[in-house]
């Protein structure tokens, strides 16, 4: 992680074109919004969870024969009645520091896959200023130091391997996270359906439930989107190459050029452990199978 991090602080310091600058500061204002709208979705589904199940709290009066409720199953080895308020606040304190930390690594992982995205992107603008300003009559084949559009070319190439390498890098940080947290997921959605449908009648529970599912649906999403925005990004540097005015290039560069054509046909993707890629088509087959399974576990009771 302190690899990524110090990349990031290093591409910073190594743009210093204006338009290029601009464009990495507009991918980390984006990253910003949609790590507040994340959060804060996330945090209302843990409010929903934690004071769904203490409806009868609020609105009703309890007398000595009834049991308090809690926010959900947990064995405490002693007598949860009589330590409630305690019970019901260990509960609280416990559900914060879990959606926090989520929040907290998932905000980390959308800075990540935003400059990602920022530097692709980038590099779309460096390719589309390789030919600027050249003329029609230009020579084609001149010394490698006078050939000035095979100086944009060699510097797009390094910028695209490393953005490649970034993406790389970020995809083995974040593989067999994803292979867990797919698992996990997929299981989750599947159980919490079932516990929705069986307590159909008790609002405050299928309310609690809903709460929990949507939490989850969000979640798969967010992963999936970005690794969908990631491919995504990395694919639109073939178009690139192709708008790339070539014919006021020299013959050198065209080399290049047809040289990281040939690369850009293979996206950069974040996998589950190399066994599948993560991406929109994914998230889809994710809520498919968990149907799938809530099915079979619906038609066992």
């Amino acid at each position: 992680m302190r690899i990524l991090i110090d990349r990031i602080q290093a591409d910073f310091s190594s743009y210093s074109k204006t338009g290029e600058v601009q464009i990495l500061n507009a991918y980390a204002k984006d990253g910003r919004k949609f790590s507040i709208m994340y959060g804060g979705f996330l945090y209302t589904v843990m409010v929903i969870f934690m004071f769904a199940p203490l409806k009868p709290l609020l609105v009703e009066t309890f007398n000595s024969t009834n049991e308090r409720p809690l926010i959900h199953h947990v064995e405490y080895f002693v007598d949860t009645q009589n330590y409630y308020y305690l019970v019901i606040l260990h509960s609280h304190v416990t559900i914060v520091i879990c959606i926090v930390t989520i929040v907290t690594l998932d905000t980390i992982f959308l800075v990540l896959i935003q400059h990602a995205c920022g530097l692709f992107a980038t590099l779309g603008y460096q390719l589309h200023c390789v030919a600027e300003n050249q003329p029609l009559d230009m020579n084609m084949n001149p010394s490698i130091q006078h050939d000035e559009t095979y100086k944009k070319m060699s510097e797009c190439v390094y910028r695209h391997k490393k953005a490649i390498e970034f993406a790389d890098l970020l995809e083995s940080y974040y593989s067999t996270s994803f292979f867990l947290q797919s698992g996990l997921i997929m299981m989750a959605m599947s159980v919490t359906g079932l516990q929705a449908v069986i307590n159909m009648n008790e609002t405050s529970k299928l309310l609690q439930q809903l709460a929990f599912s949507y939490g989850q649906l969000a979640y798969i999403f967010f992963e999936s989107i970005n690794g969908q925005r990631l491919m995504d990004h990395s694919e639109q540097m073939h178009e690139h190459l192709i708008n790339v005015e070539w014919y006021q290039t020299t013959i050198r560069t065209r080399k290049a050029i047809n040289l990281m054509l040939l690369r850009s046909q293979v996206p950069c993707t974040l996998t589950a452990a190399r066994l599948f890629v993560i991406s929109m088509e994914t998230f889809s087959a994710i809520i498919r199978t968990s149907m799938s399974y809530f099915t079979v576990l619906h038609s066992m009771q």
